[in-house]
């Protein structure tokens, strides 16, 4: 008997949207997660891609920290810090500047896997969950 194995399916329309203490950033449209192991993209894009997922979520972690310190002193408690003030959020030009990182490692995969895949960054929109398709592109409602 002779057996194939073959590689797992892939969906050709991912979003690359990181998610908190997870080595998960990339998903299909549907919402589950696509293993980066499985993307056709060079090593090296890839290492970048998880170093940035890594920076976001250091940058994340803090803020996230940094909120529950400041509702902790306006609740009367101490922060969670060697000083029981509360932390700084990570500033808007530091979060850009990962951000424009982000965007530079988008369109590397972009290249990579060719006009036959669709691959989203996330967007700004009033409501619901909205991607860009290309750089230039406008955002549009995912869902």
């Amino acid at each position: 008997m002779h057996v194939v194995t073959r590689a797992p399916r892939v969906s050709r329309e991912i979003v690359i949207d990181p998610d908190y203490r997870s080595e998960d950033m990339v998903w299909d449209v549907r919402g589950n997660s696509v293993r980066i192991d499985n993307l056709p993209i060079s090593a090296a894009t890839r290492q970048q891609l998880i170093a940035w997922q890594k920076r976001w979520d250091e940058l994340a972690w803090h803020d996230l920290g940094a909120a529950a310190d400041r509702h902790a002193v306006e609740t009367g408690w101490p922060a969670e810090t060697p000083d029981g003030k509360p932390a700084e959020p990570i500033p808007a030009d530091v979060w850009a500047q990962h951000g424009r990182e982000g965007e530079a490692v988008w369109v590397a995969v972009l290249r990579e896997l060719g006009p036959e895949w669709k691959v989203g960054w996330p967007a700004t929109g009033d409501d619901g969950y909205w991607v860009r398709w290309s750089p230039d592109g406008p955002a549009e409602r995912l869902r």
